[in-house]
């Protein structure tokens, strides 16, 4: 059975109205039927004291001279009192000098002037006496039967009368719940409607049936319904006109989106055929001055000698700059596929392609057991393998340390990793500096030389994988590279 605060609202009011009008008669009914008891008890009461007091005062003669047949004469006059139970005269000594017994014996011994109620009866006593000199006493004993019966007839009116009143007041409640409960519907159903997006208002306005507190709701509502339906039309215009610019934003981005992948394609293909188109005159020019040291070194002198090892260097490093750039490219052009990557196994294999270089640096690698995350296994060995060379080369200490390792941020962020070294450092002012492609901090041949497009790798494959890359640093000291490789949440 649903609880009171589920029921309709219709019901609920019945329930309340008839609910009201019910109780009310039944705390009405129950006050005046427990005063009507009361009240009738007490009337018992005085009516067997009054009598009491008679009969005591014209048994005294009889009492006094010791005539019983007077005493019962006297108390035949009791036999129009249809509730009276016994009447009993004792004497001086307690005993039973005369009688009246309708319905039952006489209590064996006298009382007191007092009077005794209980639930069914009530017992009054009256002392027989002559001035100061006490007779006897007389005893009444007197049913309340007629009390009770008097109770049920008049609970038995009360019973029917509830039902008719109930029966009353239950349409009345009927009738008057449809004052309150009808436009309320019609509200209900009218915003059910408009819930529903149906805004047009021959249909959704509610007809205004009153003065009172709900007419006034209904006019607000018709008038929020107006406001609706009026900003609905504007909402579906602008909707609309919004539908067409999305449209036709959509058909220029899928223009310049061809565009841009044609102009990405051709930067590609310019970018590798330009790569090979320098790279072989490149490499001649390298020959040619190796042999022009070797053929002619007898006609070139030291000066001359010189001048072509310096065009063979800048040769070989114009080659590794197109080498880096042509990288470097490829890099924004690789599909990345993340999968979940054992990182560790990826950076030992990392140090162990790194084998020579670390010998021959004497650089001692650290490499603790790193967070799983899901990344590019050749992107991420990428990654560490220049960030661990960078440790190796800028580290002028006599024992070069390297530390590689992971770390958890807050519970829904991603893993970051760190390369940390001993080594010369960074100043603050160049940490942004050094991911510039091609940005050197040192002269051309310091610290093994190069052409400073491994930081700027680095960032560009950690930014495919949606991660940032920073450096915590400080000069003479060391250098601790940041990054992650999945975006933050």
């Amino acid at each position: 059975m649903a609880s009171f605060k589920d029921l309709p609202l219709r019901r609920k009011l019945v329930l309340l109205l008839w609910g009201m009008s019910v109780s009310t008669l039944v705390v009405t009914a129950t006050i005046s039927l427990v005063a009507q008891v009361l009240l009738s008890r007490r009337q018992v009461l005085q009516d067997l004291e009054a009598q009491a007091q008679v009969l005591a005062e014209n048994l005294v003669a009889a009492v006094d001279f010791s005539d019983a047949q007077a005493a019962d004469e006297t108390l035949q006059s009791l036999a129009f009192n249809r509730e009276l139970r016994v009447a009993c005269v004792y004497d001086a000594q307690g005993i039973v000098f005369a009688a009246y017994e309708p319905r039952q014996r006489c209590p064996d011994t006298q009382t007191d002037a007092r009077t005794v109620m209980d639930r069914t009866s009530v017992q009054v006593a009256r002392p027989i006496q002559r001035g100061t000199r006490v007779l006897g006493h007389l005893t009444l004993v007197g049913s309340l039967a007629a009390v009770y019966r008097q109770f049920a007839v008049q609970l038995s009116v009360i019973a029917g009368l509830l039902l008719v009143v109930g029966a009353l007041g239950y349409v009345v409640s009927r009738w008057l719940e449809s004052f309150v409960s009808t436009p309320v519907l019609r509200l209900t159903n009218a915003a059910a409607k408009i819930a529903s997006g149906r805004y047009d208002l021959p249909s959704v306005a509610v007809p205004v049936a009153s003065r009172d507190e709900i007419g006034q709701l209904t006019q607000t509502f018709n008038s929020m319904v107006s406001q609706l339906a009026e900003q609905d039309a504007a909402l579906r215009a602008a909707n609309a006109q919004l539908e067409q610019r999305v449209s036709e934003r959509t058909l220029e981005l899928a223009d310049r989106n061809a565009e841009l992948t044609r102009a990405n394609q051709d930067l590609e293909d310019f970018a590798y055929i330009t790569s090979h188109d320098l790279k072989e005159p490149l490499r001649g020019i390298q020959h040619y001055a190796g042999f022009l040291a070797e053929d002619y070194a007898a006609v070139v002198d030291d000066a001359g000698k010189t001048k072509l090892a310096t065009m063979a260097r800048l040769a070989s490093r114009m080659e590794a700059l197109i080498d880096s750039l042509l990288h470097y490219s490829r890099v924004g052009q690789v599909d990345i596929s993340p999968d979940p990557v054992d990182l560790t196994a990826v950076v030992r294999e990392v140090c162990e392609s790194l084998a020579v270089t670390i010998d021959q640096s004497g650089a001692s690698v650290h490499v603790h057991n790193l967070d799983k995350t899901p990344c590019d296994p050749a992107r991420a060995a990428e990654v560490f393998a220049n960030l661990i060379v960078n440790a190796i080369k800028y580290n002028d200490k006599q024992t070069k340390l390297v530390e590689v390792g992971s770390r958890r941020g807050l519970a829904a962020g991603p893993v970051t990793y760190y390369v940390l070294d001993n080594g010369i450092g960074i100043a603050e002012k160049h940490r942004d500096a050094v991911f510039r492609i091609f940005k050197r901090l040192h002269p051309r041949d310091a610290y093994g030389g190069g052409v400073g497009a491994g930081l700027t790798i680095v960032r560009k494959i950690v930014e495919r994988h949606g991660g940032r890359v920073w450096i915590e640093s400080e000069p003479t000291v060391g250098t601790t590279v940041y990054f992650t490789l999945a975006p933050e949440r």
